[in-house]
């Protein structure tokens, strides 16, 4: 499946940021802040260590959903 253009951006503008999706303050270089890295599941957290080069947007965007569905961190 090939990823759009505006994923790929949008997740690389995200990663480069200091503003976790949850609004609380995160690392630059980092996809999450502490506590939504810590809230996700221990094999998405390995994966998406693993894809932080390729892959990383699908995973990623795979990561939010699942604490927008899963943990109140983030807002619908």
């Amino acid at each position: 499946m090939a990823l759009s253009e505006s994923l790929i951006v949008r997740a690389i503008r995200e990663l480069d940021g200091t503003e976790c999706v949850c609004g609380k303050k995160k690392d630059s270089g980092r996809p999450l802040c502490q506590y939504c890295y810590l809230a996700l599941p221990t094999e998405m957290r390995a994966q998406l260590n693993k894809t932080i080069r390729e892959g990383f947007p699908e995973v990623y965007d795979g990561a939010k959903d699942w604490l927008r569905i899963n943990t109140t961190r983030i807002k619908p």
